[in-house]
């Protein structure tokens, strides 16, 4: 018997005594003994003929780990005068999600008091696992053509007023360098480009949709 633990084999356990014909026996193996009482990342304990034994067919049954004893007291000291690292701000923050229904209230006003309220420091938009479907200049995902309840312009509107840090999530499962880069053109591009010899073209993607320009775009955003 033997456990493996990260990417280390723990040393080999030998049953003490052969198996008898015909009857059960109990074996009580602490894990101290496999080498793995303290381990975090056991993934596996394996129970095997040794290639010195005799094969021959044997059954297991009500193979159980015994929870270790929790002490009758347990004492904890907190020392709150010392600081072990400073929290990062981005840890307080929320996804705003396409799908909410309230996003879009009057004047934004109930979601920015609640973010407010909350603490809110930063927000990850379009949400979670949708961002790899969201295609954000239609507030559309995959090749549906109804819209979501929240758009772009909304997160940004929301998250403007509350003053936090935003992260934007591209569509990286669906959608193609070209829209992602239009995106960023919408947020952060010079209108002034559009139409000059220096605005920069962004190209036709894998689908033949030409994505336009820089100046398009921030131009759009206006």
């Amino acid at each position: 018997m033997y456990a493996e633990y990260g990417s280390s084999t723990a040393t080999a356990y030998t049953l003490p005594t052969a198996l008898s014909a015909n009857s059960w026996q109990q074996y009580t193996i602490p894990l101290g003994t496999l080498g793995i009482a303290d381990r975090p990342n056991v993934h596996r304990i394996t129970l095997q003929l040794r290639n010195d034994g005799t094969s021959g067919t044997f059954y297991l049954d009500d193979l159980e780990f015994t929870a270790k004893a929790i002490p009758a007291v347990i004492n904890v000291s907190v020392n709150a005068t010392q600081a072990l690292r400073t929290v990062d701000a981005r840890h307080f923050g929320v996804n705003l999600a396409m799908w909410d229904d309230f996003m879009d209230s009057p004047d934004h006003t109930t979601t920015i008091s609640l973010l407010r309220e909350m603490g809110c420091l930063t927000v990850r938009v379009p949400g979670g696992s949708l961002s790899d479907e969201y295609h954000w200049s239609s507030n559309t995902t995959l090749s549906n053509s109804w819209q979501w309840q929240a758009s772009f312009p909304e997160f940004m509107r929301v998250a403007t007023n509350v003053g936090v840090q935003v992260f934007v999530a591209v569509n990286h499962g669906s959608g193609t360098p070209q829209e992602a880069a239009a995106w960023v053109a919408y947020a952060n591009g010079d209108a002034a480009l559009y139409g000059t010899p220096n605005d920069v073209s962004l190209g036709v993607d894998g689908g033949g949709r030409d994505w336009r320009s820089v100046g398009y775009w921030r131009a759009c955003a206006r």
